[in-house]
């Protein structure tokens, strides 16, 4: 049973265990857990911007790398729900010259499409002085035709190109832009006021105000900007892409998000007793992480975990982002985790940010 002073035991516990973790260099960014929507426990470590030493704060903007996957998930879904699209649509059907005709809107959702990478077709064909878009990498891949891993639906391989190509046939199906159409009708029906798709290099407009810069780590601690660095440079050609990263937002709008979710808001679409029911889960002890599609529900990886039940989960990584979303069906809670300094190689880290959900799931078991 939780009681005030349980809660405030766990609380001063995950402040001493996030403060330690900023100051050996193993933790910058915001960490909020809440449960049944409200805040149980927040904390911001580290500067917006270390040149003008800007301190963070829970509105400031991350770039959310792949966690953007399940809220470009949800917009193909309300298309759905609309009946603008169907899930057994070939992506060929919107995006002209695609090369790959047995795909479908839903190998895409659940990673089972097994399309090739685009990031390597434009590392090979593109012109790295000039930022790319969605439009320029499905022309590459419809020029060059690489081939797929497998047949659609033969086998899981996480996919960036396929949430790329979900992004833009949600613009081919709507009318609108990406950022457009995420505003309309996610940001703001969830209320997340804060939340929006910067390009950051194309847009360096949107970045004047609350916008938490991601940092490298090197070798002898000093902090850098990716773009500094020349084995980095693919985060200026690749800003233009969408769909798989670029949404951008805070720790308080994502449980904003959450809790618009919960509680219906997107009509039957994610909602809690709906996610109950399904049977696509898979235990926190099986390490293949989704090795079967039933293993990703609406854009979120689906597991079982040993105390707290059903969770719906994401990571993501870019140069100087680590992130992490996870939202427990069962027992209300969720945790965000915002990182904005990584090291030079991301799997040197001491620590994955799955790591510190589990530590933040350890003082949670105490109430």
């Amino acid at each position: 049973m939780e009681n005030a002073h349980s809660i405030r035991s766990a609380n001063i516990q995950l402040e001493q265990l996030f403060k330690h973790k900023y100051e050996r260099g193993m933790f910058d960014g915001n960490v909020l857990v809440a449960h049944q929507g409200e805040v149980s426990f927040s904390g911001c470590y580290g500067w917006e911007s270390y040149e003008k030493k800007t301190p963070l704060t829970l509105n400031s903007r991350f770039e959310l790398a792949s966690v953007t996957k399940p809220l470009t998930a949800l917009g193909i879904k309300l298309l759905v729900q609309r009946s603008m699209l169907k899930e057994n649509d070939a992506l060929a059907n919107w995006l002209p010259d695609f090369p790959y005709p047995g795909v479908t809107v839903r190998h895409a959702l659940t990673h089972t499409c097994g399309l090739p990478n685009y990031m390597a077709v434009i590392e090979d064909y593109w012109d790295h002085a000039r930022i790319a878009a969605n439009r320029d990498a499905l022309r590459l891949l419809a020029e060059h035709k690489p081939p797929q891993y497998f047949a659609p639906g033969n086998s899981f391989r996480y996919s960036n190109t396929a949430y790329m190509c979900l992004a833009s046939v949600i613009e081919e199906v709507s009318g609108l832009s990406y950022a457009d159409f995420m505003r309309k009708n996610v940001f703001e029906p969830a209320g997340m006021m804060d939340s929006m798709v910067i390009n950051r290099r194309l847009q360096p407009e949107l970045t004047t105000e609350n916008y938490a810069f991601g940092y490298i780590r090197l070798a002898d601690g000093r902090l850098c900007l990716p773009d500094e660095l020349p084995e980095l440079q693919y985060v200026r050609y690749l800003d233009g892409i969408q769909g798989d990263g670029t949404v951008h937002s805070t720790a308080v709008d994502l449980l904003r998000l959450d809790q618009a979710i919960r509680s219906g808001i997107f009509s039957d679409l994610q909602d809690g007793k709906r996610l109950t029911n399904r049977d696509e889960w898979r235990d926190s002890e099986d390490t293949a992480t989704g090795s079967l599609s039933g293993h990703v529900i609406d854009g979120w990886f689906a597991e079982r975990r040993p105390v707290y039940g059903r969770m719906l989960g994401h990571s993501g990584g870019w140069p100087g982002y680590a992130t992490r979303m996870c939202s427990y069906v069962d027992s209300g809670y969720t945790i965000i985790l915002l990182c904005n300094v990584e090291p030079l190689d991301y799997r040197s880290r001491a620590e994955q940010p799955e790591d510190w959900q589990l530590q933040i799931e350890q003082l949670l078991m105490q109430l």
